[in-house]
């Protein structure tokens, strides 16, 4: 199962390397759109049951076309939408299987994100647990994921926050429900 985490993981670097189109990366909107995709959307989605659906209708995303919504769910049923901006373009996705991910393609201040991110995934009302760090290179640049684990309420949950540092910084979020 881990595997295949990390071969999701991939996947999605892959897709959001393969968008094209320059994108500048001066938004600190974009990032603050990127952790509310993460925090009221995400892990709404994975803790109380709300379908980003409605998370999607409320915020004016748009469903994915067909092709990109495909390969960020890696052939598997789910729904996915997506926002473009001026800087960059932010995707939610929800899979059947029990996960949730935000991506975004080009994330200006990676290491100021990550921290945001890691600092509310460990405070209070998270409290997700750090596990441990990974180090690879891809698409030509450094790339770190980070694991989280926890139990919000009575839903077990698994995270991961994965960063690319290479021509178009890009950052993906999942969290997916454990078995009790």
């Amino acid at each position: 199962m881990a595997r295949t985490r990390w071969l999701g993981v991939g996947a999605l670097f892959v897709t959001l390397l393969a968008w094209g189109g320059p994108l500048r990366a001066d938004g600190a909107a974009d990032n603050d759109t990127f952790q509310d995709f993460i925090f009221n959307g995400c892990m709404l989605a994975m803790t109380k049951g709300i379908a980003i659906d409605l998370y999607a209708q409320g915020n004016h995303l748009m469903p994915a076309n067909p092709n990109l919504a495909a390969s960020f769910l890696q052939g598997r049923p789910g729904t996915v939408y997506m926002k473009a901006t001026a800087q960059t373009v932010l995707i939610i996705a929800q899979g059947a299987g029990g996960y949730c991910t935000a991506a975004t393609r080009v994330a200006p201040d990676l290491a100021g994100l990550q921290q945001a991110i890691d600092a509310k995934l460990q405070g209070p009302g998270v409290g997700l647990v750090f596990v441990k760090e990974d180090h690879r290179v891809l698409g030509g640049g450094p790339s770190t994921t980070r694991e989280y684990d926890g139990k919000i309420g009575n839903t077990p949950l698994g995270a991961k926050m994965s960063i690319a540092q290479n021509s178009l910084p890009q950052a993906v979020f999942t969290v997916y429900r454990k078995s009790q």
